[in-house]
């Protein structure tokens, strides 16, 4: 062995062992390092604004306006050369993680009994109004999602039902979830669907939206990044929501179903003069009655967020008591039930009497 070449080895050792845990390293600290990153190039950023400024006030006094401008036009030239590299690096830092954050196929077989269970407590709760019109629990530390148990009844009509139970990760908080069970014999599940999915168009028929599109998709797994903003009443800030759908349409059982999840993403900041929703989650499950293209359909929706409406015990008990405002964006889907059949079916009635024209 020459001299030295021990301690080469062992180096090169070190260095194979180091290059192996980047890879995780990196995996692991993704976002604080490109958190930093960023900081420390808003810092360079500033800095050399400053020192910009500083040099456009001083040239200024030596050569005039002229000989200035033609240096600035220089330097536009030389950086448009190079803009696409540092537009390639910052979509690189802002590229959102879908193997992380994508909402897995397991979540979609944990809501395959979904309308059944809409079904059994329907029925459950059909008969359990007492006198005074509140619903009688048997048992209620029981979690069952079916027996009717933990569920209050919130609305009660032929075509529509809601249920409102309170967020078991939020016990003794007044934050509660609602389902909604529908059936309706006059759309098609492919229009109902098509309608709930078409971020575009959904503030001509959803009053309560404000702002509403898609930030990145990931179009093999029918995945989307959405930013939404809800309008609230007066004196309440506006809320909105950085969240995760995915959907899945399994032929087999004749069912369809969209999942919803909060996330975070690094071009959407939160906002002073809005509420950040934190904590969102949905999941609706619509399946025809007949085909997925044949009027008829029942569907589920269920739903929870909390608000983050910071109110003093007493106002809560009186808005709870009074029913004056209903403080929760869970009444804005609620509300929302009948906009979206009548959207559905405007789009219905056009789908038949293209085809009708077709066919001629």
């Amino acid at each position: 062995m020459y001299p030295g070449e021990g301690e080469r080895v062992r180096r090169r050792l070190w260095l194979l062992v180091l290059a192996a845990r980047i890879p995780a390293v990196l995996k692991k600290d993704c976002p604080s390092i490109a958190n930093n990153c960023i900081a420390q190039l808003e810092f360079v950023v500033a800095h050399r604004i400053r020192r910009a400024q500083q040099m456009f006030s001083h040239y200024s006094r030596m050569w005039g306006d002229v000989r200035l401008r033609q240096i600035i036009n220089r330097i536009t030239r030389q950086f448009m050369k190079r803009g696409k590299e540092f537009m390639i690096g910052a979509a690189y830092l802002s590229m959102f993680k879908w193997d992380s954050e994508r909402i897995p196929d397991e979540e979609f077989e944990k809501y395959k009994d979904e309308l059944e269970i809409c079904k059994r407590l329907r029925s459950v709760l059909k008969g359990t109004k007492s006198a005074k019109g509140k619903d009688e629990k048997a048992n209620p530390d029981c979690k069952c999602p079916s027996c009717g148990c933990c569920w209050d009844t919130f609305i009660d009509e032929e075509d529509l039902s809601v249920w409102k139970m309170e967020e078991p990760s939020h016990k003794g908080s007044g934050l509660y979830c609602y389902k909604v069970f529908g059936h309706y014999d006059d759309v098609t599940a492919d229009d109902f669907l098509s309608v709930f999915l078409d971020v575009e168009h959904r503030k001509e028929w959803d009053a309560h939206v404000v702002s509403l599109y898609v930030v990145d998709s990931e179009q093999d797994t029918n995945s989307d990044l959405i930013y939404w903003e809800t309008k609230w009443p007066v004196m309440y800030s506006n809320r909105d929501y950085v969240f995760i759908r995915r959907y899945q349409i399994d032929v087999e059982r004749k069912q369809m179903t969209v999942l919803n999840k909060s996330t975070e993403h690094a071009d959407i900041p939160q906002y002073h003069n809005k509420t950040r929703i934190q904590e969102y989650w949905s999941h609706m499950v619509i399946r025809p009655l007949v085909d997925f293209d044949k009027p008829g359909i029942e569907f589920s929706l269920t739903y929870f967020d909390n608000p983050g409406a910071a109110l003093p015990t007493a106002i809560t008990l009186w808005i709870s008591a009074t029913g004056e405002i209903f403080i929760s964006s869970c009444s804005i889907i609620i509300s929302s039930v009948p906009s979206l059949l009548s959207a559905v079916k405007s789009l219905s009635i056009g789908s038949r009497k293209l085809n009708a024209t077709l066919d001629r």
